[in-house]
């Protein structure tokens, strides 16, 4: 414990005074030092009087050991050198796209040989011995490493140089691949890191253009806004301002903005452009239907998505229609040099960019939609070259992909909120999760949402026509809203069926297909199957609500208009094809 300095040297309290029942004469006024005070005894008067006579030091039982002669210690050696002190030059290794893991375990290669190491997360820095080599660790955060420290040594230098590279497999990556698989797909990832840098120049290839014809300029105010928000605003103003995306201008066009919080708890500065998407003419290129890219992602042992760093902001806007995009906000009005969110034909440019990024990549199995890219292969060799002909293809589009979004070398991947797994297609267990939470609607709109929501699962959900049937009938117009047993019934139903939902296995045009088909006095049923007896296997289930005037069919047509609407429905896959009809209707037959 630290000592006090005092005037009266009797002020301090011994030991024994803590043990005595009896205070001592003028306690009661002495003041007792504080702990941030140091006590030094030795500098009041009464030791001054008596001061303790001076302990000499017994030199004949001293010995250095520096050098090893009596008579001294090593601190007062005269042969030994006075240590130095390096100074501390260190670099923090950090990551732009951690990701969170449950383990401390970093991927590492030290030159060419290749291994992991555990974290000390409890440490504030670590010590490397480099070598001449080259480090490189996984997506993980870090400490520092120290190049000098403060040590017991006349210095200590560093030699190489310490790499910050996030392009190694995350845990949740490659968990199917042997350590030679995951060294060699590291490899590639560190080859190609120039594509997982923000930032940079946009895409030369296609430019955004805004046809608005004769269509005069389009202006209003901006939207009020709370000094919180304008904080925000004003950072992400900055932020754009610095990576070139926006700029400030005069133009007769304005737009107003809004803040739009993400899922990650930041904010979205999305620009309302409803009034110039009013003028603007369409640009007709079409997208990728779902369901398709949803049939033709075959299940593979290896599997890879790429997702696209605010794709959008890597295409340039034509020069003379940067002025169109002009915002209106508290701190002035900017243009947009890249292609912003919201304009009406931006995901038609996209789309094609898109499509003629794959159009050069051959003999890679590559499906897209907009940002969204998977690749798949049989093998791991063979996905190896499939990601380096994505690789230097995006390279030649200076096109950027989001590490954190992106996985490599999976068994399973998810895909347009769809699982794609080496069994089939499954449900996103997350997406059910939030359907499970779904309180029991109260009006209409609550009833719609509900429904819109689980169309979006339609497909693994037999009959879902005629379960949903009684809460579709109070979403009609001139209907009363009624919450009884049957809606009640029917709303547990649907959601209990998504709970442990089918995994559909995508059709193969190779085997014969079958069409299962039923009707009833409501609704209309199918499913697409392949396979025989224990490995028959569904592809697809639809249904669809009877009209009024086909309600009024008898049983024999109702049963017929299910085989007639099943072949429309699956025609994409079917035609051309040898099909079976299934029925349960005798007349049929």
């Amino acid at each position: 414990m630290d000592q006090c300095k005092l005037d009266d040297y009797d002020a301090v309290r011994t030991k024994r005074d803590f043990h005595t029942s009896t205070p001592r004469k003028g306690a009661e006024n002495r003041v007792y030092p504080t702990l941030k005070q140091k006590r030094y005894p030795e500098q009041s008067p009464k030791f001054l009087e008596n001061p303790k006579p001076e302990k000499k030091e017994n030199r004949s039982t001293l010995t250095c050991y520096g050098c090893g002669k009596p008579g001294y210690i090593k601190a007062k050696c005269p042969s030994s050198t006075p240590r130095e002190k390096s100074t501390s030059n260190s670099i923090t290794l950090y990551t732009c796209h951690a990701s969170v893991s449950p383990t401390a375990l970093l991927d590492i290669r030290i030159g060419d040989i290749h291994g992991r190491v555990c974290a000390d997360t409890g440490a504030t820095r670590s010590i490397a011995d480099l070598k001449n080599k080259s480090w490189y660790f996984s997506d993980k955060p870090h400490h520092k490493i120290c190049f000098k420290e403060d040590l017991d040594v006349n210095s200590l230098q560093a030699a190489g140089s310490i790499i910050a590279n996030s392009c190694q497999l995350r845990e949740d990556e490659g968990t199917n691949l042997t350590p030679e698989q995951r060294e060699k797909m590291s490899y590639l990832l560190e080859k190609f890191d120039s594509i997982f840098k923000p930032g940079g120049d946009p895409t030369p290839y296609p430019e955004h253009h805004i046809n608005t014809g004769n269509s005069p300029p389009v202006a209003g105010p901006p939207y009020r806004m709370n000094p919180a928000k304008r904080e925000l605003l004003k950072k992400e103003l900055d932020s754009l301002l610095a990576d070139g995306i926006i700029e400030e201008c005069e133009s007769p066009y304005a737009s107003p903005v809004v803040l739009v919080p993400k899922p990650n708890g930041s904010m979205r500065l999305c620009v309302d452009f409803r009034k110039l998407n009013a003028t603007t003419i369409a640009d007709t290129y079409p997208l990728p239907r779902m369901d398709d890219l949803l049939t033709e992602a075959k299940s593979t042992a290896y599997m890879s998505t790429l997702d696209l760093k605010s794709g959008y902001h890597q295409i340039k806007v034509h020069e003379a229609d940067q002025d169109k995009t002009a915002f209106i906000c508290p701190f002035g009005t900017y243009k947009y040099l890249r292609m912003p969110f919201g304009l009406r034909n931006a995901p038609a440019t996209f789309q094609r960019l898109i499509d003629k990024f794959r159009a050069g990549l051959k003999n890679v199995f590559a499906l897209s939609y907009l940002d969204d890219i998977i690749i798949l292969s049989d093998t791991f060799d063979q996905h190896i070259n499939d990601l380096q002909t994505v690789f230097e293809r995006l390279s030649l589009f200076k096109l950027h992909a989001n590490r954190e979004k992106c996985h490599f070398a999976c068994d399973r991947v998810k895909y347009l909120g769809h699982w794609i797994t080496t069994n089939g297609i499954e449900v996103d267990q997350q997406k059910v999760s939030a359907i499970q939470k779904i309180p029991v609607p109260t009006n209409v709109k609550e009833a719609q949402s509900f429904l819109q929501t689980c169309s979006w699962f339609r497909r693994y959900v037999p009959n879902f026509a005629n379960i949903a049937r009684p809460l579709n009938n109070l979403t009609k117009k001139n209907v009363q809203w009624f919450w009884g047993p049957e809606q009640q019934d029917a709303f547990e139903t649907l959601r209990k069926s998504l709970i442990t939902p089918p995994v559909l296995k995508q059709p193969d045009g190779s085997k014969t297909f079958r069409i299962r088909t039923d009707a009833s006095s409501y609704a209309l049923g199918a499913f697409l199957t392949q396979g025989e007896g224990p490995e028959e296997h569904v592809s697809e289930y639809a249904s669809r609500l009877l009209i009024p005037a086909e309600r009024n069919y008898s049983t024999t047509e109702r049963e017929a208009l299910a085989v007639v609407w099943a072949l429309e429905k699956f025609r994409g896959y079917v035609e051309s094809q040898e099909i079976i009809i299934a029925s349960d209707h005798q007349p049929l037959k």
